[in-house]
């Protein structure tokens, strides 16, 4: 904190006719990095009282730091009197309402987005399909996939990923598994969401099946694959894969050892195996 302070220090010390826009959009951004929403207000307060016209710059660079700080409503504020065709900012408020629920907030933000003429990204397309996903909106996502293919955005990981993650949500179990099969390049996320999908949806044969998949192609587990995959082993009744998922992740996991071997008893005592609930301890 003691250069954000330091910086703080200088501004007030400074004429403030001197000062350049691209000082103060310097100091926002470490209050930002540091998620220092007090010196950020410090900062917007002492622009305010210079005179200085707030551009689209300026302007941005307040929004990302009132999001990124968490006062989402002061960044929507000065957003509003700003909008610009950047698409980062328009992502970043969208995100922001995602991330706290308020996902009809953020298809809002994005139909304004299209007919403002912004030009959408895979940012954009994944954080609207996980509102879509989560408001149950399922024609409104089926549109944004096609209109995405149409974008080129076909061959994104991050989207792709996220259109999986959609039509699990809507139970449209074989199309997630026809764009995970198409994926020439999956990477674990891909991976984590077909197999927490299929255990979400009543499929967790599947799912371990997949797994058994996973490792034999070398594919890196991480704790989420194990948390779903344990689900999956309680569900099939599998005690032995169970106990060797169980043994497979212990190994070498200090950090996260006892997360897991939390799980692994509430997985041991739904499958009323008390004797290797004790010996895990």
């Amino acid at each position: 904190m003691g250069n954000i302070d330091k910086a703080i220090e200088l501004l007030y010390m400074s004429p403030k006719t001197e000062i350049e826009s691209r000082t103060y959009c310097s100091i926002l951004q470490l209050s930002a990095e540091l998620k220092s929403l007090r010196d950020g207000k410090k900062v917007h307060s002492f622009i305010c009282s210079s005179g200085i016209s707030i551009d689209s710059v300026l302007g941005s660079k307040l929004v990302f730091m009132y999001v990124t700080c968490g006062d989402l409503r002061e960044g929507r504020l000065i957003f509003d009197k700003i909008r610009n065709e950047k698409v980062f900012l328009w992502n970043l408020m969208m995100n922001g309402y995602a991330k706290i629920g308020d996902f009809k907030e953020s298809v809002y933000l994005f139909r304004e987005m299209l007919d403002f003429g912004v030009e959408v990204n895979s940012h954009t397309v994944s954080c609207i399909l996980k509102c879509f996903a989560a408001l149950g909106s399922v024609k409104e996502g089926k549109w944004v996939h096609g209109f995405l293919l149409k974008l080129g955005f076909g061959s994104y990981n991050a989207v792709i990923n996220s259109l999986i993650a959609f039509y699990l949500k809507i139970r449209r179990v074989d199309v997630a598994r026809k764009l995970f099969d198409e994926l020439s390049d999956r990477d674990v996320i891909s991976w984590n969401s077909m197999i927490s999908g299929y255990v979400a949806n009543g499929f967790s044969e599947k799912g371990v099946e997949l797994f058994k998949k996973m490792l034999y192609l070398g594919v890196d587990v991480d704790l989420a694959t194990m948390v779903s995959i344990l689900q999956a082993c309680a569900n099939c009744g599998d005690v032995s894969l169970g106990r060797a998922v169980h043994g497979f992740w212990s190994e070498g996991q200090s950090t996260l050892e006892n997360y897991i071997l939390q799980y692994i008893t509430g997985y041991v005592c739904q499958m009323w195996c008390f004797g290797w609930c004790y010996s895990s301890f």
